[in-house]
């Protein structure tokens, strides 16, 4: 299964989509451990100002990097 797949898979989706809903209110920033490819950082980035994306490599967002 690619990674496209594995995102797309409606277990996937729903598993992200209960970790956003267990999310604290008023959040002013998260860490994304073992963030591979940064998907659920950019996911957390609609909700919280400031988040952090850790991993062993560089991960490959195709956003530019804020500090």
């Amino acid at each position: 299964m690619s990674m496209l797949e594995y995102r797309n898979n409606p277990t996937e989706i729903a598993r992200v989509k209960d970790l956003m809903v267990m999310l604290p209110s008023g959040l002013d920033s998260v860490i994304d451990v073992c963030a591979r490819a940064g998907c659920l950082a950019l996911q957390l980035a609609d909700q919280v100002p400031k988040v952090t994306a850790l991993d062993l490599e560089q991960p490959t967002l195709a956003v530019p990097r804020h500090t």
